[in-house]
C-alpha cells in the first residue's frame, strides 16, 4: 500500500514533490493527509493486529476502506480480522463486497468456508435455544405500587 507523493498539485496541476506547490504555493499538507489517511490507518491496523486486538484492527481497516473503497487488499484483511475476533457475519459481508470485484476461485472458496462456519454457529445457537429449560424464563408478575 506504499504510495509516493502525488505527481501534480490538485489546484494548478503543477508537479509537486513537496508539501508546498512550487507554482501556486498551495499548502498540500491537508491534501496529503487525506491522500495518505488510508495508509496511516492500515499501519495502525497492522499494529493492532500484532497486539492481537483484532476488533480494533478491523475498525481501522473499515475506516481505510471507507476512504479507499476500491482497494481489495483492505477488504481481504478485514475478512481475516473479522473472523479472528468472531465477527463471522462481518467477514461474510466483506467477502460479498470482495466477490463483486474479484472472481477468483480463492475468494469464492473463502466465502463458502466462512458461510459454512456461519451456518454451523447458527445451527448450534438454535439447538441451544431449543434445549434450554423453560424454568429459566421469569414468569412472575410484579405488583404495581400505589401512590
Amino acid at each position: 500500500m506504499a504510495r509516493t507523493l502525488p505527481a501534480f498539485c490538485p489546484v494548478c496541476n503543477t508537479r509537486a514533490d513537496s508539501t508546498v506547490c512550487p507554482r501556486c504555493k498551495t499548502d498540500l499538507l491537508d491534501y496529503l493527509s487525506v491522500f495518505y489517511a488510508p495508509d496511516m490507518l492500515w499501519n495502525k491496523a497492522a499494529a493492532a493486529y500484532g497486539n492481537k486486538d483484532y476488533r480494533d484492527a478491523y475498525d481501522k481497516l473499515a475506516e481505510a476502506h471507507y476512504l479507499r473503497p476500491t482497494d481489495n487488499e483492505i477488504l481481504r484483511q478485514m475478512v481475516i480480522c473479522a473472523e479472528k475476533y468472531g465477527g463471522i457475519e462481518r467477514a461474510i459481508r466483506c467477502l460479498e463486497k470482495l466477490k463483486t470485484g474479484d472472481d477468483s476461485p480463492e475468494v469464492a472458496a473463502e466465502y463458502e468456508r466462512l458461510y459454512a462456519i456461519y451456518n454451523n454457529l447458527l445451527k448450534e445457537h438454535r439447538e441451544q435455544a431449543e434445549t434450554k429449560p423453560r424454568s429459566a424464563v421469569n414468569t412472575s408478575k410484579k405488583k404495581k405500587k400505589k401512590r
